[in-house]
């Protein structure tokens, strides 16, 4: 029982993050009007369906190549 105990310290904070990013990805997501490079739903489906891979590249491909 220890053994599991041990791996679930592990997992929660990644777990955390994970839906962190998935919430900050949603929010700009329904704020957003135009998308660069996909429709606004294949990037809804590309960050809830690809956990951690997913926000990374909807963060790094939209928000950081805003022209605002």
């Amino acid at each position: 029982m220890k053994f599991e105990l041990m791996y679930l310290w592990g997992i929660i904070p990644l777990a955390l993050i994970n839906i962190g990013l998935i919430l900050y990805c949603l929010s700009d997501w329904l704020k957003r009007k135009e998308f660069k490079w996909m429709s606004k739903w294949g990037w809804l489906v590309l960050f809830v369906c690809f956990q951690f891979i997913g926000p990374v590249l909807y963060i790094v491909l939209i928000k950081n190549h805003d022209d605002n």
